[in-house]
Parts: C-alpha cells; structure tokens; sequence
C-alpha cells in the first residue's frame, strides 16, 4: 500500500523544494566568499576644534582598537572566572572577571604594570 499524498510530495519536492535548496546553498557560498574579499572601512567623522576631547578620542588608536571590532582577528572566549553557585553577583567580579578579562583581551594593545591573578581555573 502506498502512503498518502506520495506523489504529491515528490512533485513539491522537485519543483519547488530542490531549486529553493540549491539555491540557498549558492547564495550561502557566495556570501562566504563575499565576505572574505570584503575589505571594512571605520568612518573618521569631522570634528569642530571646540570639541578637543572628542577629537582626541576620534584620533586615539588604542581606543579605536577597544571599540571597533575586527572581524579578521578571531579571539577564544574567557570564561573561567564564573562560578556556579554564585546568586546575583559573582565572586571576584572585579579581580578576577573585569580586571581579568581586560588583561587577556587587551595584554597586547595596553602595557600592563599588575595584571591580576587569575583564579578559579579549573
């Protein structure tokens, strides 16, 4: 005995499912490659004289390399200063999570004097 609606659903799957299929997996490949030749500009905006501390912070490498992301540099994901059984505020949350974590993901744009110690690795 054949199944229900059989037919129906190998004539959905031919005409409409498949070249919708395909072309979802050439435009996936197109972006992937597109992406990769894609070069990002950062927009500089002008800044008037009266204003000297934006300008200052619009002509700053370091904090243009904290605030603007690079999508080329690919960086692991630190996490080791949670804890679980910590309720609303973790432990260490300064030392060992704020501090901590701008020393691993800025070590190589800051010169860090007492980078703090990393704890709770498990």
């Amino acid at each position: 005995m054949e199944p229900p609606f059989k037919k129906f659903a190998s004539r959905m799957g031919e005409g409409l499912l498949d070249p919708l299929l395909d072309a979802i997996k050439d435009s996936e490949l197109s972006n992937k490659y597109s992406k990769q030749a894609k070069t990002t500009e950062v927009y500089v905006p002008e800044i008037p004289h009266l204003l000297p501390v934006a300008r200052w912070a619009r002509d700053n490498a370091v904090l243009r390399d904290v605030l603007v992301h690079d999508e080329t540099v690919e960086v692991k994901p630190r996490l080791s200063w949670y804890h679980p059984d910590d309720r609303m505020v973790p432990r260490g949350w300064f030392q060992e999570g704020l501090a901590a974590d701008f020393a691993y993901y800025y070590k190589d744009t800051f010169e860090l004097v007492d980078a703090p110690p990393i704890t709770n690795v498990k």
